[in-house]
């Protein structure tokens, strides 16, 4: 029997129920409206509830959590205390759309954090492809897929009459009008499947285009992000696994034995792990105690003729009767003293310590190099792996040994298997309940048990028992961290979806019906788009409408409030803010990419109904993360190519961020993975359209079967069936390309340049650091400035130098050696940047000539380095004593303002030539007139300045002077002077306002060529 039965997916969300059989334009027009309705009640209602001013924490509590908001004012009549009086706030009451809609993302990432960025990217997938009316990038995927499927595949579909001519001949097909628009109404052997072939190609060539350009997106925002955080410890920590034991050592001496041998120039220090769970149940007993002694307190303040009193016994119900602020006092008294005593036993007990440490190094790239090393022969021993942070650590798995894991695997593997695939027994037998006799008899009951129960005990499942399950699974696997556990649990939660929630539903009827599988096949298939459609109404419309009324939260709230919340701590406690549920949330994506994938060929009416479950579920999980913020705090630097004042440029240095209102307003994040989820999203969407392609396969392999005459014109080699197996290997050749560029292009866009200013204190110029349309992922910035100076509202003008100065700083003098001991501390800081890829080195007094986007391609444009760097023919300058270290004939000299790759930037970290210049070139001390002969013995010493020959000499001992541009890009004037004491030559002319008009700048801009004297070389 060949019909759908619709009401089996209304039961299963249990919202709608629809008569069993084919769904016409007006069933699922219906549906449609009662969805709509419901998600309408349901935004109608939020935004009613969240005025209130008793609902506040309830939609507000992320805000109360950070302490940025307070109750709304306790003053006025009882009524208004509950009730929002103020007839305005209900005339703006559905402001909060707009402004979901507007708030940027980069103010998004420094609120809630770069997990909530990419998680809503997941719902936009797109870039460039804006509603330009709303400022909304929309689904860059299905937006034009749905308006190619309309505009060329519906007119196609529409116009044959194969239905009805299957329906003549055969009473049990059934069909509707929303049937004829999908694939199953072309013809066997129909020309027309040419167009559905081509379009499969442009769905799938441009899904891969976007996953590559987001890929590419969001990779740098995690580099980027990473990047511009503050130093914390976690950044260069490592976890370390299954320590062996040694009966002569403790495990933390172990570790340090260990590491000071195999990483002498990087470790810095360890933590070993210790089990200290009771240790914990007593602090959080203590944390309850001074919560009822908060509550006596206070409830004494109100009252001060009456002591509170409180029962010794269970929950305070029997027992003596006490003074309750004695009793909570003497209480958390005695829990102090057990505290310190079970901390002191935890430290030297043996057994409370695991064998596991956090390592700690001096640099980022020693940690990177212990974290992917084995560092044993034996692969079981000293496991090391990235230290998550605190807050994402799963301490409880922190002891498993590392041969068990194996086996915890599999072990879950295979319950994994027996949940998903045997949960389709009770399913199907409750459903074939409906083929009794007695039951067929009484057609509500039928309908009942085909239609709502299987559905009603998936759903059950779904969102009670089985993330609990999954989650439990995780943990038994030994993962360490609370995202890998959300990551493999979202990845089964989506497998389990696939299987039961689509791969049962689509093949139901061949399980049942085992007949004329065959002929069916391409016509049963999409005829199954309708069963979808409402599942994506019922789930996705009034499902995700519902998730930002907070329901359950609100409820539970209110009875807390009313019955449990003593003191403040336990009115926080009640709000329940919940997170993101990754391990939910993005599996219930997953499946609505891998529906829209599938049916995009097969019957396009299914796209508009995805592409509004994604805009609605965008808006809703955006207003969860809307905020009004404060100004932006911006690092951001103006590079340097010209003394010379034009139009400044501002290079952006990190990836700014602010907040979103569920995930700004509601939703606290447990931890912060820095998006490490997205291969996982990136490889499920791939994974769905190759399975779009396999669907299609087994469609075309049935409808398209040609004629004699046709196949008698085609030689047997080339079949049609040949052919879509050739398109099918292109596909997969086309994807595998892809992603290869994609990797390349994220290579060519991660790269980043480094801005090295050295300035003592003030800067100069600070003021053309102000940030405007400039890029925010290719700049990075690290200032040399003096020991203890701190650059922030009180020491500069602009937000791009705040707390950029190097805490490793030191004290430098001019002339002297220190100069390019600073530059080398510089480079060693920026070169722990994967990112950084090109090294300026700054002056504070310069200007910028050109704009960013010029700068930066014509320093990435290159792939030399630009050093001014030339023969010193002098003899003041080069000391003898240098040699044979130093030779005279590689010794050069130049300006100190270089630009390097990073190639030559490592360079910088030689141990060969800067001691020789740390001992022999120094500066002459000025020279006395009234010194007589002394004067003469000082002019007879060697005038070394360090830092203007300190990188030519080094690249031109290292012999990569070949690989260079040997000429700064600084415009400088060293013939003139601006004051008498610069008459000498000691500094190039400082020009002024005045200098820098615009025929001056065209004629700087005009200079194509630079020459060597000494050399009688042309550069440029």
């Amino acid at each position: 029997m060949f019909y759908i039965s619709i009401a089996e997916l209304t039961a299963l969300c249990g919202m709608l129920y629809m008569r069993q059989d084919m769904a016409t334009f007006g069933d699922i027009g219906v549906a449609a409206a009662f969805n709509i309705l419901s998600a309408l009640i349901f935004l109608i209602a939020f935004a009613f509830l969240r005025l209130q001013p008793f609902n506040d924490r309830v939609y507000f509590p992320k805000w109360y959590l950070k302490g940025l908001r307070s109750s709304p004012s306790h003053s006025g009549t009882f009524v208004t205390k509950i009730v929002n009086l103020d007839w305005r706030a209900y005339i703006r009451f559905l402001n909060w759309v707009p402004e979901a809609l507007k708030m940027p993302e980069p103010e998004l990432i420094d609120h809630a954090g770069l997990d909530s960025a990419a998680y809503l990217r997941i719902y936009l997938l797109g870039y460039n492809c804006t509603l330009y009316f709303l400022d909304l990038p929309l689904l860059k995927i299905f937006v034009p897929v749905t308006l190619l499927s309309w505009a060329i595949l519906v007119p196609v579909n529409w116009t044959n009459n194969t239905l009805a001519v299957l329906a003549q001949g055969d009473e049990k097909i059934t069909f509707s009008n929303i049937d004829k628009l999908s694939i199953s109404n072309v013809p066997h052997g129909s020309p027309r499947f040419c167009t559905h072939v081509v379009m499969a190609y442009v769905f799938t060539f441009w899904t891969c285009y976007t996953l590559m350009k987001e890929y590419e997106i969001i990779a740098a925002m995690r580099l980027h992000f990473l990047a511009s955080e503050k130093r914390r410890p976690v950044q260069f920590t490592v976890l370390v696994r299954n320590v062996p034991p040694d009966p002569d050592e403790s495990v933390s001496e172990c570790v340090e034995h260990f590491f000071l041998v195999n990483h002498p120039d990087h470790y810095l220090t360890h933590q070993v792990v210790i089990n200290a769970n009771k240790l914990a149940k007593l602090v959080e007993e203590k944390k309850k105690k001074e919560n009822w002694l908060d509550y006596y307190q206070l409830k004494y303040s109100r009252n001060q003729a009456k002591r509170p009193m409180t029962k010794t016994g269970f929950l305070g119900l029997c027992g003596d009767k006490v003074d309750g602020i004695d009793y909570q006092t003497a209480e958390i008294e005695r829990l102090t003293q057990e505290i310190e005593a079970e901390r002191e036993r935890v430290k030297t007990d043996p057994n409370c310590i695991m064998p596991t440490a956090f390592v700690s190094f001096k640099t980022r790239w020693g940690a990177a190099v212990c974290a992917q090393t084995q560092q044993s022969r034996n692969p079981t021993l000293w496991l090391t792996e990235w230290a998550a942070e605190p807050r994402d650590v799963f301490w409880a798995n922190l002891a498993i040994p590392y041969v068990s894991i194996t086996i915890r695997k599999l072990i879950a593997a295979v319950a994994f298997f027996f949940l998903t695939f045997f949960f389709m027994i009770p399913v199907s037998a409750v459903q074939s309940l409906a083929n009794i006799e007695s039951i067929e008899k009484r057609k509500f009951i039928k309908s009942f048990i085909q239609g709502v129960l299987p559905g009603l005990a998936l759903k059950i499942f779904l969102i009670v028992l089985l993330p609990t399950i999954l989650m439990m699974m995780s943990k038994f696997e030994g993962f360490l961290s609370i995202s890998a556990l959300e990551r493999r649990a979202a990845l089964r939660y989506y497998l389990f979806n696939f299987v039961n929630v689509f791969l049962l539903h689509l093949f139901r009827l061949y399980v049942i019906v085992q007949c004329r599988i065959p002929e069916t096949l391409g016509v049963a298939i999409p005829m199954k788009a309708t069963f979808f459609i409402t599942y994506v109404m019922v789930d996705g419309w009034a499902g995700i409408a519902g998730e930002i009324l907070r329901l359950k939260p609100l409820i539970f709230f209110h009875l807390k409030n009313f019955f449990l919340v003593k003191t403040e701590k336990d009115r926080e406690e009640a709000m329940d803010p919940g997170s993101i549920g990754f391990n939910t949330g993005e599996p219930q994506i997953q499946l609505y990419f891998l529906l829209g994938l599938v049916y995009a060929v097969v019957t396009p009416i299914f796209l508009p109904f995805i592409l509004v479950f994604f805009a609605l579920a965008y808006m809703v999980f955006r207003h969860a993360t809307r905020y009004n913020p404060p100004p932006l705090s911006l690092s951001l630097h103006s590079m340097h190519l010209s003394c010379v004042d034009d139009f400044p440029i501002q290079i952006q240095l990190t990836l700014y961020s602010l907040s979103l209102v569920q995930i700004i307003n509601v939703y606290n994040q447990e931890y912060e993975s820095a998006a490490a989820f997205w291969p996982d999203v990136h490889g499920l969407i791939i994974y769905a359209l190759i399975f779009s392609q396999i669907v299609l396969m087994g469609l075309m392999g049935r409808k398209v079967a040609m004629t004699k005459k046709a196949q008698a014109s085609i030689k047997p080699g080339l079949s049609m069936r040949h052919v879509l197996c050739l398109g099918w290997k292109l596909v997969i050749l086309l994807s595998v390309a892809l992603c290869v560029f994609a990797f390349l292009r994220i290579q060519q866009y991660s790269h980043s340049t480094a801005a090295l200013p050295q300035k003592f204190r003030s800067l100069t110029y600070d003021f053309n650091s102000n940030p405007k349309n400039v890029d925010r992922v290719k700049f990075s910035i690290y200032v040399h400035s003096e020991p203890g100076f701190v650059f922030d509202e009180s020491t500069t003008r602009s937000t791009v130098f705040f707390d950029r100065q190097l805490r490793n700083s030191i004290k430098v003098a001019w002339g002297e050696a220190s100069m390019i001991q600073a530059e080398r501390i510089l480079f060693e800081e920026a070169l722990q940047d994967p990112a950084n890829q090109r090294f300026v080195l700054l002056s504070d007094s310069c200007v910028p000539l050109y704009n960013f986007s010029y700068i930066y391609n014509y320093l990435m444009g290159s792939p030399r380095s630009f050093v001014d760097s030339f023969l010193d023919k002098k003899d003041v300058r080069y000391n003898p004593q240098m040699s044979p270290a130093i030779s005279k004939q590689k010794w050069r000299k130049g300006s100190k303002w270089v630009t390097l790759i990073r190639r030559h930037a490592e360079e910088v970290d030689d141990e060969t030539v800067f001691p020789i210049f740390e001992k022999f070139c120094k500066r002459r001390p000025p020279v006395d007139a009234s010194k007589g002969r002394k004067n003469l013995k000082l002019q007879k010493q060697h005038n070394c300045i360090p830092d203007e020959h300190y990188f030519q000499t080094l690249l031109s001992m290292k012999d990569l002077e070949n690989e260079l541009e040997r000429r700064t890009v600084t415009y400088t004037v060293w013939n003139q002077s601006t004051t008498n004491m610069d008459n000498g030559g000691w500094h190039p002319f400082t020009f002024s306002y005045a200098d820098a008009g615009s025929e001056q700048i065209k004629k700087i801009k005009d200079i194509n060529h630079v020459y060597y004297e000494t050399e009688y070389r042309t550069e440029w």
